[in-house]
């Protein structure tokens, strides 16, 4: 959390924040010493939270609505710093309120690009859950035992790095991006790398034990169980922010029921980790029950 502003006696503080949520800058507002303050979400959004700011200081309620030339001005009012992603100064910021979710999309693009999106089965065995054997131009895989023999138990989570089509990949990313990177900044980076890696572990391993095969990767597990846990911890913590809208939570369902049918397939998506997918909801919904008490009992 970051402390970005504090409100005089005369300002109406849903005013600003209206139009904070309008540019999609996740912000809490919170009593301290008789005073209304401002705290981001994610430190990431401090520009743009700054520019409506001074907007609102000056009387102007949501700058995006005041013309053309100045709402499109340098890409200052475009939500999520997208705009700025690029810029080391932004990465390194980024790196640094964000370190867990900053190394997964680094660790996920460079796996990508060594596994040829998964098409080279040499480098796809180091990170798949079980190794793969390449013989007389065939393709094995060892059992799952094989992780206790050789202790290679950093295999039960490198398969959500593995991805084998550029959609697959961007989609993920995105999201992981969008959700993942506010709840590092609500949680911490320390439970957010326990819960990335539980969410993560048990999707492979409930997806491998459905198919009976390693050919299988991706965050979308992870997805699944972020936005199940942002989803829950919105309806038993009032305070909590709200991440997760009700339209995007029965995207996800509906999409989730897709993945069961002859549609991804059709379209060129293929076979879908449906398994990984529920497993990861539930996941994030169960840890989501375990945080929120655990927190309660920290209160008291």
């Amino acid at each position: 959390m970051h402390l970005m502003y504090r409100f005089l006696a005369h300002q109406k503080p849903e005013d600003l924040s209206r139009t904070l949520w309008r540019h999609k800058v996740s912000h809490r507002i919170v009593p301290n010493d008789g005073q209304l303050e401002l705290w981001l979400v994610d430190a990431n959004d401090a520009f743009v939270a700054d520019q409506l700011i001074k907007s609102f200081e000056s009387g102007i309620k949501d700058p995006s609505l005041v013309g053309e030339n100045e709402s499109s001005r340098e890409g200052s009012f475009l939500p999520d710093g997208l705009t700025r992603s690029f810029s080391l100064q932004s990465a390194l910021l980024f790196f640094k309120h964000n370190p867990i979710v900053f190394c997964t999309l680094t660790i996920t693009l460079f796996i990508c690009l060594i596994t040829q999106m998964g098409s080279d089965y040499s480098v796809l065995g180091w990170f798949t859950i079980t190794p793969l054997i390449i013989e007389n131009n065939t393709l094995y895989s060892k059992p799952l035992a094989e992780i206790n023999e050789s202790y290679a138990y950093w295999r039960l989570l490198t398969p959500v790095f593995l991805h084998f089509s550029v959609m697959h990949l961007v989609f993920n990313l995105l999201w992981i991006w969008e959700i993942g990177r506010k709840l590092e900044q609500l949680v911490g980076s320390v439970v957010w790398l326990v819960g990335f890696s539980i969410i993560g572990i048990m999707s492979n391993l409930f997806q491998y034990w459905d198919t009976q095969s390693p050919l299988f990767g991706g965050l979308s597990g992870v997805v699944y169980g972020c936005i199940g846990f942002a989803w829950l911890m919105m309806r038993m913590n009032p305070q909590w922010p709200s991440l997760i809208s009700k339209g995007l939570m029965v995207f996800f369902l509906v999409w989730l029921g897709i993945g069961y049918t002859d549609v991804p397939e059709s379209l060129g998506l293929g076979n879908m980790a449906n398994t990984a997918h529920l497993v990861g909801l539930i996941s994030g919904l169960l840890l989501a029950l375990v945080y929120s008490v655990f927190n309660k009992r920290q209160a008291k």
